[in-house]
């Protein structure tokens, strides 16, 4: 919900109405995707599928997209056990087992909130602790429905019509745990993002953030 709208909105309608003010006021929307930029030229030129745009500025809001874990079949497994948005996702996997890789604050936070739809929420973290602050890892460690397994990676997943195997591994004893399911179950991956500047490599100056 959005507080200038008494009877409700959702973010899509907000979005739409945002555009439709900035439009009124002049802007122009082209919906087009962008092959590549001279930004040297005067004035500097968008390349793009449907052809040349021309500006004195280009202002970059590209976004970014969720890091992933380089699995074999975790891609052919997105929308069929593997998620990377809680928000999103989770209400699927109501009753179901949940597993949560990632150390941060998305990941903390994110269990929590998992709980309210999962039977039970296990985090792999592949370092010795949470990386965010304590006030907020300690409501996921505390947590009765959620197991924190440190020094631990996520090693494959796969299943046929949904997620149905998972392996992982302690990296400090050397421990490899098969996680078998005759029902799906979610693999919810908070591994941070990647920023989608791939059309500005090699143009602007970049850094690995």
């Amino acid at each position: 919900n959005y507080p200038g709208f008494p009877e409700g909105i959702d973010g899509f309608e907000l979005g739409m109405r945002m555009q439709q003010q900035a439009e009124r006021f002049g802007a122009e929307t082209a919906y087009v995707q962008v092959m590549g930029m001279d930004l040297h030229a005067q004035p500097k030129v968008i390349e793009t599928n449907e052809g040349p745009y021309y500006g004195k500025t280009v202002v970059l809001a590209t976004g970014a997209n969720p890091r992933k874990l380089g699995l074999a079949k975790e891609d052919a497994l997105v929308g069929r056990g593997v998620a990377y948005c809680a928000t999103c996702d989770g209400e699927f996997f109501t009753g179901k087992e949940i597993f949560v890789v990632g150390g941060g604050y998305a990941a903390a936070e994110e269990s929590v909130f998992l709980t309210k739809f999962a039977r039970h929420v296990s985090i792999l973290i592949r370092k010795d602790d949470f990386s965010c602050a304590a006030s907020v890892a300690d409501q996921a460690k505390n947590h009765e429905k959620i197991t924190v397994l440190t020094n631990t990676v996520m090693e494959e997943v796969s299943g046929e019509s949904g997620l149905t195997y998972a392996r992982y591994k302690n990296t400090a004893t050397g421990e490899v745990t098969e996680y078998r399911s005759k029902e799906t179950f979610g693999v919810f991956v908070f591994a941070g993002y990647a920023p989608a500047t791939e059309v500005v490599k090699g143009i602007v100056a970049l850094n690995e953030q």
